[in-house]
């Protein structure tokens, strides 16, 4: 959360997110599918200037991600946009 303020926004399938508190609770949401210790593979990193985009694919007991993408925006050291999707099966 260090790298987010109160101006951060994430781009989510349903719909954005702005300031600490929203983004915390869509992480606490996420990290519930996907706990500490989970499998996690990131298949793609690439970035450019004050762009980074990342693909990655996770399972855990909770759930199976074949494909999650991430494109992060900055600001100086902060991240001003964020989008975040993927594609979840439930176990």
């Amino acid at each position: 959360m260090k790298d987010y303020t109160e101006e951060s926004e994430v781009l989510t399938p349903e719909g954005p997110l702005k300031g600490l508190a929203a983004i915390r609770e869509l992480f606490g949401g996420f990290f519930k599918a996907i706990p500490t210790g989970s499998a996690f593979e990131m298949k793609l990193l690439t970035v450019s200037g004050p762009v980074a985009y990342i693909a990655w694919t996770s399972e855990s007991t909770v759930a199976r991600i074949p494909m999650g993408t991430d494109t992060f925006f900055l600001e100086g050291d902060k991240i001003r946009f964020h989008t975040v999707a993927d594609y979840r099966v439930a176990k």
